[in-house]
C-alpha cells in the first residue's frame, strides 16, 4: 500500500487504523524496492 492509497483510507476509516497500517506499508515497499534491486542484479545490469 503506497502513501496515496493510505491517504485515501484516512476519510473511510479511523485515523488508528490509517496510523497502524503505516509502519508495515512501509516495510513492504522497502522489501519490494529489494526485490527489484535483487532481480537486477540477477539480470545482469
Amino acid at each position: 500500500m503506497n502513501e496515496a492509497q493510505l491517504k485515501q483510507l484516512e476519510g473511510m476509516v479511523p485515523a488508528e487504523v490509517v496510523a497502524a497500517l503505516r509502519p508495515r506499508a512501509e516495510a513492504l515497499r522497502k522489501q519490494d524496492l529489494e526485490l527489484v534491486g535483487a532481480r537486477l542484479k540477477g539480470a545482469g545490469m
